[in-house]
């Protein structure tokens, strides 16, 4: 999933704080997903070397 705008929050940014959700994502997840979502995907999808 690639997130593009502030999608899903269009239209209540002021509600959300970006900064404490990425530092929460490795609360959720262990650290090889969490490098795949905020890296590894997007590197793949896009050819990045």
């Amino acid at each position: 999933m690639v997130w593009g705008s502030d999608s899903p929050w269009t239209g209540f940014e002021g509600d959300n704080d970006y900064r404490k959700l990425r530092e929460g994502l490795s609360d959720w997840v262990d650290g090889g997903i969490e490098r795949a979502v905020l890296w590894d995907n997007a590197a793949r999808l896009y050819g990045f070397q």
